[in-house]
């Protein structure tokens, strides 16, 4: 048999059976269950490779949230990603991006699950796929080994690898490449969509022969998948182009104005932006690689690199991580159960009943004070909204003070340097120079003149002096502008103490009924502290309700095993019951007819008879039942006379003569 014959045995045992399927339903009434429960007016669906058949065994699922109320999608996923946890989902990771996404894994199952919230090209995805589908069969062989290839060696988006949708986008790049299909799309005058400020161009070719017509037929799916893997092992990192559908060759990055990151500057984990662009079919301004981390594409090329041709088919197919795949089966519930003594169930329940009461206490107690978080920063906010008013008065006297106080400082400081140089006032500093001077321009009493040593102290005394007054008049000058701004200084800290006095009124009228609220001021990075507290105490409580969810859940696995065993122990089950209750019966009628029988024989032969016999008799018909051969002719005589009367009785009417007569048709009859 020659490999390409074993690649497509081996792929077609991959794809999905009809057990699958049903395991798959499951999750999806579960998944819908959930929302029920969590958020109203949703529906889900299955969408992407769970809805055209391209999961393999052991694979995820992908479904798409569609909802009629007008909400805001992003806001709306984080909130349900936050409620999942723990309703039959593990590792629930949100995804903040233009279509938000949630990943799970189902608990019992272990089915991955992929949920979009609301992606307008969902249902054009599923028709562009089933449309490369119907158009071959090698189609379909190569895409299910891709995504087989994808899922056993650990190459998803939840390992750092392109999503789903992307990885099937890459796999039709390559079969356009290779001429296995031509063109998908169409562009009709009414194939554009606008959704908000995107723009979708979602025309696809109605005739999926068209799209086969013109294939090359010299490769088989094995030589389709060897020779994908050869392209993707020729890529280096960052590509230099985009890839795209509507355009196998590629397209430049400037074209796309999609530039290379510098991968100097990452750790492996990043996901940096268009590392390997790849073009989304209908949205051309938006990159499907936003997943695609540095690690996760290096893994993708060192993949491509090991699959050569000659390499055996369970080689390249070979699971990498067992724990990314879905269980073979569904788990027993009460698999742990089944051999551990009943005492230690019990004991177990009790211990967990008693958790829950706690945990119930601290869920309350956590949610009770986000509740008080909240009342208070409403109370906040309101009266930031009402002292708005006063505080842009309050601002703008604030803004004057300050100014003010600069001038005022500055007017101190400058008189108080004057007065360390210069202690005397001016009216000292005055009287000291018309004293020196009349002692240099005066005459003595002696009429004689001073030496020209005093003469010379007494000019520099002099210039001194009149140095000094103006310093002394400057600094009186800094001084009655420094009080006069401190008097306007202080009719404006009087207002602002009236500003005070009516914001402390509006708070108090705000929050004197809330406990904890008068000790904030109502300021906006108050608020921000707050914000963020609320935002803790609520994850906080997520996690507790996902604990408390846990705790309900084991306590339900626990009680229904015990209610299984006790009902074993119970009595025989209603058809046993039944079948012991007519065997009693039967042996009661068969041992009281043989009583009857030996008591009416005692009386025609005319033995002695006890007490029981005559009641055996009474009981059967009395003494009159002995002469059976009246019975017998009464009942012959009986029968003969109902048979008389059988006969005497009117005919039933002939075939035809309840029918009306049309056309003479029933007088023909009768005739």
């Amino acid at each position: 048999m020659s490999l390409s014959i074993d690649f497509e045995d081996f792929i077609a045992s991959s794809a999905p059976s009809k057990v699958d399927q049903r395991r798959r339903n499951k999750v999806l009434e579960h998944l819908r269950n959930i929302f029920g429960k969590v958020e109203s007016g949703v529906s889900l669906h299955f969408s992407g490779i769970s809805s055209v058949g391209l999961s393999p065994r052991r694979g995820g699922i992908e479904v798409n949230v569609t909802t009629e109320k007008k909400v805001e999608i992003k806001k709306l996923a984080k909130s349900i990603s936050n409620k999942l946890k723990g309703w039959g989902l593990e590792m629930v990771v949100f995804s903040e991006r233009l279509t938000p996404t949630i990943h799970g894994v189902n608990d019992r199952s272990g089915i991955p699950v992929r949920i979009s919230f609301c992606d307008p090209t969902a249902v054009h995805q599923t028709a562009m796929m089933q449309l490369a589908l119907d158009s071959g069969d090698r189609v379909k062989t190569f895409m299910l080994a891709l995504h087989n290839w994808i899922l056993h060696r650990n190459l998803g988006e939840s390992s750092g690898g392109y999503s789903p949708f992307a990885w099937s986008m890459l796999g039709l790049i390559h079969l356009r490449r290779t001429g296995v299909i031509g063109e998908l799309f169409s562009a009709n005058f009414d194939s554009e969509l606008v959704v908000g400020e995107r723009i979708l161009d979602v025309g696809l070719e109605s005739d999926s022969a068209k799209v086969g017509e013109s294939a090359d037929k010299s490769s088989d799916g094995h030589q389709l998948f060897v020779s994908f893997t050869d392209w993707l092992s020729g890529f280096e990192l960052p590509t230099p182009d985009v890839a795209s559908l509507r355009i196998p060759d590629g397209i430049s990055r400037e074209d796309c104005d999609w530039p290379s990151p510098e991968l100097g500057r990452l750790t492996k984990n990043t996901a940096p932006p268009h590392l390997w662009p790849l073009m989304h079919p209908f949205d051309f301004s938006f990159d499907l690689s936003s997943s695609l981390t540095v690690a996760g594409a290096t893994h993708i090329i060192a993949e491509s690199v090991r699959v050569n041709g000659e390499m055996p088919i369970e080689e390249i197919f070979a699971t990498k991580s067992p724990k990314s795949l879905a269980f073979d089966e569904d788990k027993d519930l009460f698999e742990d159960l089944r051999k551990m003594d009943r005492k230690k169930i019990n004991s177990d329940l009790t211990t967990l009943q008693k958790n829950k009461s706690v945990i119930e206490s601290e869920v309350e107690t956590i949610r009770e004070q986000r509740r008080a978080q909240i009342r208070i920063v409403q109370a906040l906010r309101g009266l930031v909204k009402d002292t708005q008013g006063v505080k842009s008065e309050h601002r703008t006297l604030l803004n004057r003070i300050s100014e003010r106080q600069k001038q005022i400082n500055s007017l101190k400081s400058k008189r108080n340097n004057i007065h360390k140089r210069v202690v005397l006032p001016v009216s000292a500093i005055e009287e000291e120079i018309s004293k020196t001077y009349h002692l240099l321009t005066g005459t003595l009493e002696d009429n004689s003149y001073p030496s020209l040593k005093r003469e010379k102290n007494l000019f520099s005394q002099f210039l001194e002096l009149q140095v000094m007054y103006e310093m002394a008049v400057q600094a009186t000058e800094y001084h009655q502008q420094f009080v006069s701004l401190i008097k306007q200084q202080e009719v404006d800290v009087s207002e602002l103490d009236s500003f005070k006095d009516e914001k402390e009124a509006l708070k108090k009228k705000a929050t004197e009924s809330i406990p904890g609220a008068e000790e904030y001021k109502g300021q906006y990075r108050e608020l921000e502290g707050l914000d963020q507290k609320i935002t803790n105490q609520l994850q906080m409580l997520n996690a507790k309700i996902a604990e408390l969810r846990e705790v309900n859940r084991e306590i339900g696995r626990l009680d229904a095993w015990l209610r299984i065993e006790k009902n074993k122990e119970r009595k025989p089950k209603q058809g046993e019951r039944k079948r012991q209750s007519r065997d009693k019966a039967s042996q009661r009628r068969s041992s009281s007819q043989a009583e009857v029988k030996e008591a009416k024989r005692k009386a025609t032969s005319g033995e002695s008879m006890s007490m029981d016999d005559l009641d055996a008799i009474l009981s059967s018909g009395g003494i009159s039942s002995l002469n059976l051969k009246d019975n017998e002719e009464k009942s012959t005589s009986r029968r003969r006379k109902n048979r008389k009367q059988r006969k005497l009785s009117a005919p039933p009417p002939k075939r035809g003569t309840g029918r009306p007569d049309i056309e003479g048709k029933a007088t023909r009859r009768r005739e």
